[in-house]
């Protein structure tokens, strides 16, 4: 079974191929915008055939602090279900993520613009919810 920073960087690199997109395995204190940001997860244990671990991995989708139209657009590519920038169209293109999982899918985006400061600068971050299954 796979560890949860092996699932991170796996994601990480899944979501890489999308273009124009800086992402990290890890929260940046100086992301650079637009952003995909592998953030917190909630598991749970044992819920897979009695073994494994069920994930919900939170992607930050960040953008600049001011916000226009350009970033708006920006921001539905990114949460859109199809498209070249789409996270979920990245994921579901390889749902092991490089065979590191048996499985993971965009269950929830929420283009809900939250504020969040990194190092002091303010930026705007949509999130995109991804399940992973991993089993032993």
């Amino acid at each position: 079974m796979a560890t949860t920073t092996e699932i991170r960087e796996a994601l990480a690199t899944t979501l890489d191929g999308i273009a124009g997109a800086h992402v990290y395995a890890y929260e940046s204190d100086h992301p650079v915008s637009p952003a995909l940001m592998v953030s917190t997860y909630s598991a749970d244990y044992d819920l897979v055939m009695g073994s494994g671990t069920t994930y919900d991995f939170k992607v930050f989708v960040v953008i600049g602090g001011a916000v226009d139209r350009s970033y708006q657009e920006r921001l539905d590519a990114f949460l859109s279900p199809t498209g070249s920038a789409s996270v979920k169209a990245t994921v579901d293109a390889d749902p092991t993520l490089g065979a590191v999982v048996d499985f993971a899918a965009v269950r929830q985006v929420d283009s809900s613009l939250v504020a969040m400061e990194f190092a002091g600068v303010p930026y705007a971050c949509a999130t995109v919810t991804v399940e992973v299954i991993s089993r032993p």
